[in-house]
């Protein structure tokens, strides 16, 4: 191997012509193949393959393509980029033994990756991962033509967004949502969203304004992750425009960002929150939750004030949806924009997720902006933070030092009173606020998330914390 391929929280991703070649890409797809047909003893084997828009993701698809043909295991392959909720659906839905999906959701433009989809439709476990990795290397790569192999049938090209749209459609209350008169501002952030949106809303009378939604490989030089820093165009065109919401998702919509009319913006715990009240008292559900250990003390404040059963994970999507398949939880959160509705994937969609905020706006006829001062009139309004360092690997063990509980007691005079271990380090201090450490599973970046009852207290805390890893 030319580099070396190591899979984090959700698949494996490289920096182009780097670490994510050709030669690491089949080495990876016969991996895969060799995981499948030692796990899977079916006659025939069906994998569905995607792709973003990301530079080559296409091509690359098309060279997994050829291993996985190559190996006794026949392919759909999407005619066209799709979001990744949409190959996963395809890998539940079509009898597969899996799904592979060629991006690398939200990181730059310089990355691709390879995300690996189980035939119900989650991530793949560490179990899953284990042994993808254990044949990295071990057997030589097979590979057939891409053309030929269609001619063969043994490659089959669809177009999996219909099904996808078609399944959306269930789970949203259109007839609601199409008689609402908003303006709505839409940031695609040059990924696999592109118009689907506008398809769905076709028949709506939603006044709908896009941004950024023709597809880009280099996204326009902005990483495509819908977080407050990346979305600043979205922010002006709200404070100078006559929107109810602002709308965002990353690079293959598995992501959703928000902002208020006034260009606030809502982070994933926050909308999480709202959705959840919403289901509560229109919908009259009451539902069992999860969140990841990152995500906002809000959820917990009214999980608490409904009496709703919660369950708290590691960072990683994956974790929430174990949780789903065991029947635990009907509606998770993790804080990097990842919502997922239990019935309808395990899974984290940003499509669905904009479409469920459009139709509580729909049902409160309100702003987004005036739905979460209600809930902050009722609850407490919370302050939370996210930077993201990047550092030298040399330095990586001096970093896990300094921000280790026996060197950290107090936070800005603030006591800490308990530290929770369950992925990086997050200390609880003596009036409620909180602080975590975490390393990325995908790139050199420590992340340091804060949260208080102050956006003063919040961003010293971030400061404080900066100055103990920089």
């Amino acid at each position: 191997m030319s580099k070396k391929i190591k899979f984090g929280t959700d698949g494996w991703r490289g920096i182009i012509a780097e670490d994510f070649t050709y030669e690491n890409v089949r080495i990876v797809a016969q991996a895969i193949s060799d995981h499948i047909n030692y796990s899977n003893k079916k006659k025939e084997k069906i994998a569905v393959i995607g792709y973003d828009t990301r530079f080559m993701s296409k091509n690359y698809a098309q060279l997994i393509s050829e291993v996985i043909a190559a190996n006794g295991i026949k392919v759909i392959f999407s005619k066209e980029f799709i979001p990744t909720p949409a190959l996963s659906l395809a890998a539940k839905r079509r009898s597969t033994v899996g799904g592979i999906m060629v991006t690398a959701s939200h990181n730059p433009a310089n990355f691709n990756g390879i995300k690996f989809k189980t035939n119900l439709g989650t991530s793949a476990d560490a179990k899953v991962t284990k042994s993808i990795e254990s044949f990295l290397g071990k057997n030589l790569i097979k590979k057939i033509d891409y053309s030929l192999a269609v001619k063969k049938r043994i490659i089959k090209e669809l177009d999996l967004c219909k099904e996808y749209i078609k399944h959306i459609k269930t789970f949203i209350d259109f007839s609601l949502i199409n008689k609402s008169k908003f303006n709505v501002l839409i940031d695609a952030m040059h990924g696999t969203a592109d118009s689907l949106m506008e398809e769905l809303l076709k028949k709506s009378d939603i006044k709908m304004t896009f941004i950024n939604n023709k597809p880009r490989c280099d996204f326009n030089g902005i990483k495509p992750e819908p977080i407050e820093i990346n979305l600043k165009q979205l922010q002006m065109l709200l404070k100078k425009g006559k929107f109810a919401v602002g709308l965002a998702t990353d690079g293959d919509s598995d992501r959703v960002g928000v902002m208020t009319e006034n260009g606030r913006f809502i982070n994933s715990s926050q909308l999480f929150t709202l959705l959840l009240l919403y289901f509560i008292d229109k919908k009259k559900r009451k539902m069992a939750i999860g969140k990841t250990v990152s995500c906002s003390s809000l959820i917990n404040k009214v999980s608490d004030a409904y009496k709703i059963k919660m369950y708290e994970t590691p960072i990683g999507f994956k974790y929430l949806a174990d949780l789903i398949l065991e029947n635990k939880i009907d509606f998770a959160c993790e804080e990097s924009g990842g919502i997922g509705l239990a019935k309808y994937l395990p899974e984290r969609d940003g499509i669905l997720a904009q479409l469920l905020t459009l139709e509580m706006m729909a049902a409160y006829k309100k702003t987004i902006g005036q739905i979460m001062c209600d809930a902050e009139g009722k609850f407490g309004k919370f302050y939370y933070k996210r930077v993201d360092v990047k550092y030298p690997a040399d330095k990586r063990k001096e970093i896990i030092s300094n921000v280790s509980p026996l060197k950290i007691k107090k936070i800005l005079n603030n006591k800490v009173k308990r530290v929770l271990e369950t992925d990086g380090l997050k200390y609880f201090l003596e009036d409620g606020s909180w602080l975590l450490f975490r390393f990325s599973g995908t790139e050199p970046i420590l992340r340091i998330y804060a949260e208080s009852n102050s956006n003063i207290k919040t961003s010293k805390m971030i400061k404080s914390a900066l100055r103990k890893v920089i």
